[in-house]
């Protein structure tokens, strides 16, 4: 049943979606932003750009984002790493370049963090339609640092049918064990906003208290006085990524976890680029079949030949399902935030 590759047509969801029963998805940042629209390049750069907080860019960053016309950190960043890995090899001093990588880098967390959509922003049906998509699936990857995802599980307390691996506020390596197929397990592979790397010891999940949300102790010091730095993976290279990710326990067990699926696997907004190739040889030769969303307008078709091309190339035995991204329930128009 396979749609053909090299044209534009395209599946809706309801076609091939019992296919997919109990699946894996794979969620990228199409999702955050069909909700939110500010989850973008252009407006984490702008937000950047800006002195709404302590870790703006500054004039020679932007000027550098501007010679290369892009908005995205990630490929400044992979740049960068470029650069400081060819003054290593011929003995110069990279010094000045590491300071430059670490400042986009905080630059790039904290700007996500200043443009997060508040809660009470988002209906409680939009938590509902999502919750309730995500448990047709044996297990939820995303790369998305906002709160969405986890927003949604909480919605209902406490939240049946969903696992996070964190049975407390510590991930235990040795306590992952989920006998019941019929929970949802959800995994963030780069980490998110609500997930903290302590100086020694193992990830934590932290927790909204009395009187602050998870919004409102980002980077907040823990109660014993530790740094809380976010786990959040924002380098610039899909090898720069797979290193912060064999650095934290957490992280590392998630990406086994992708690493193991051998059934058939739903992508939903992930474009799988050059910086997330790592999320693609996790998969590369496993999974049988493979839905792919398109995210695409009426005006440009030429645009679905091209992304099918993409994931052609990169997909090569895997039996493909081209679907338009909005006849899924995560494309739901309702769900955007206006």
């Amino acid at each position: 049943m396979s749609n053909h590759y090299n044209d534009d047509s395209l599946f809706t969801w309801d076609e091939i979606k019992e296919n997919f029963n109990k699946s894996s998805i794979l969620i990228g940042n199409g999702l955050s932003q069909s909700i939110w629209s500010k989850y973008s390049y252009k407006s984490l750069f702008e937000i950047g750009c800006s002195s709404a907080h302590d870790f703006n860019l500054l004039e020679a960053e932007i000027a550098l984002f501007k010679k290369y016309d892009t908005h995205n950190y990630e490929k400044i960043l992979s740049l960068l790493n470029i650069a400081i890995e060819v003054l290593k090899t011929f003995g110069q001093d990279s010094t000045q370049f590491i300071e430059i990588y670490e400042r986009i880098k905080n630059c790039l967390i904290h700007s996500i963090h200043s443009i997060h959509i508040p809660w009470s922003d988002i209906p409680a049906e939009s938590f509902e339609i999502i919750r309730n998509e995500l448990r047709n699936y044996e297990f939820v990857f995303t790369t998305n640092y906002d709160l969405i995802l986890y927003w949604s599980i909480m919605h209902k307390y406490p939240p049946d049918g969903f696992r996070d691996y964190f049975f407390s506020d510590d991930f235990d390596l040795s306590n992952v064990d989920i006998w019941d197929e019929r929970i949802t397990k959800i995994l963030y592979l780069h980490g998110g906003i609500h997930l903290y790397k302590p100086t020694f010891g193992n990830t934590i999940k932290r927790r909204k208290t009395r009187t602050k949300n998870l919004l409102e102790i980002f980077g907040d010091k823990f109660e014993n006085g530790i740094e809380a730095v976010p786990l959040m993976v924002t380098e610039g290279s899909w090898q720069e990524k797979l290193n912060a990710i064999q650095r934290s326990d957490y992280l590392q067990f998630a990406y086994e976890q992708l690493k193991t699926r051998n059934e058939n696997i739903v992508i939903y907004g992930h474009s799988l680029s050059d910086e997330d190739l790592h999320i693609y040889k996790a998969l590369e030769g496993k999974v049988k079949k493979i839905a792919i969303s398109i995210y695409h307008s009426d005006d440009n078709l030429d645009k679905i030949k091209e992304k099918k091309r993409k994931f052609n190339n990169l997909f090569t035995n895997a039996e493909k399902y081209y679907f338009s991204y909005k006849t899924h329930p995560l494309g739901n128009e309702q769900l955007k935030v206006r």
